[in-house]
């Protein structure tokens, strides 16, 4: 049964009556209970909430120390309370007061693991701190927490903390598709989390290449994409044909397009669009033209396909009326 006290705590907090958290809090140590984690975090945000920074520290001394001496094991006690009040201020996106944390750690001796800095990496991420997300991976092989760097045996549950670390920040720039940023992001990613990819966030990192402005980087979408290739699903493939649309390889891209076809993957929005431009690039409108009125259902309302046809035949070609005279 979950505790009166923390019941309110929880409640005021999330009617955002923060004062009233920190003054519940306060009462029930002052009765001498033990609060939960729950409480010692949802008092943590309150207090970040009121700018009363001076809280921070004593609240979290608290929460490392009480209740210590009877686990046995104080140093790995401590370890686990900041994992879980570093989580707490990530899940709910008070990056400064993760940071607040993570200044607090160095007064309080608290030693930091890997499980730690994964969930500042994914802080420093979100917000699009690309220099301090460098810092924590260089601060990682520093201090000899590489057993996820290097895919080693027995650390699976590491490098799907780290993963799942690089995924939100992969989900957070491609959704707002800044794709330079989704580049960047797979650019710091080890080796062994790179390989881990799939899915969506696979495809929003060749995407995401596909879209540079430099034809290097476009190519390299290609190059990731016949790296995970066996487990590449509709939207993978769009990213690689958009990526060879790019580089104007149109022959390229549609037997990418073909391939989809003979493994019965389900072409995508995306993959009309590539395969539509593709053919109106090398020449073939008329098979562009019927490719449109084939897949306008899957188009919707996107003119992007349509005001190239249009471009096609409005715009002049010199060798075509050259041709003609």
């Amino acid at each position: 049964m979950t505790p009166p006290y923390e019941n309110l705590m929880t409640a005021c907090y999330k009617a955002g009556k923060f004062d009233t958290v920190v003054k519940v809090f306060a009462l029930h140590c002052d009765v001498k209970h033990t609060p939960s984690n729950v409480m010692f975090t949802t008092a943590l945000l309150s207090a970040h909430k009121l700018g009363k920074s001076e809280l921070v520290p004593k609240i979290l001394e608290e929460m490392l120390t009480v209740n210590a001496s009877g686990t046995g094991d104080i140093e790995s006690h401590a370890s686990r309370a900041f994992q879980v009040a570093l989580g707490a201020a990530v899940k709910s996106r008070q990056h400064e007061l993760m940071l607040m944390l993570m200044e607090c750690s160095k007064a309080l001796d608290v030693v930091l693991s890997s499980e730690h800095y994964h969930i500042v990496l994914k802080s420093n991420a979100a917000v699009g701190d690309m220099q301090a997300a460098l810092g924590i991976r260089d601060t990682l092989q520093t201090n000899g927490l590489t057993s996820l760097m290097t895919g080693c045996t027995g650390c699976d549950e590491e490098v799907v903390a780290q993963l799942n670390a690089f995924n939100a920040a992969i989900a957070a720039y491609g959704n707002k598709e800044r794709w330079g940023r989704v580049v960047d992001v797979y650019g710091i990613m080890p080796e062994s989390t790179r390989a881990e990819l799939k899915g969506w966030h696979l495809g929003t990192v060749i995407m995401g290449h596909a879209k540079a402005a430099s034809k290097e980087v476009k190519l390299r979408a290609l190059e990731i994409f016949n790296e995970h290739r066996e487990k590449a699903n509709g939207f993978t493939y769009g990213g690689a044909i958009t990526a060879l649309l790019e580089a104007e390889q149109f022959d390229a891209a549609l037997a990418l397009a073909e391939d989809m076809k003979a493994k019965e993957i389900a072409w995508g929005k995306s993959v009309y669009q590539a395969v539509t431009l593709a053919l109106i690039r090398r020449g073939t409108t008329e098979e562009a033209v019927q490719l449109l009125e084939e897949s306008v259902h899957c188009l919707g309302d996107s003119p992007t396909g349509y005001m190239h046809v249009i471009q096609f035949y409005t715009d002049p070609h010199p060798s075509q009326d050259a041709n003609e005279a």
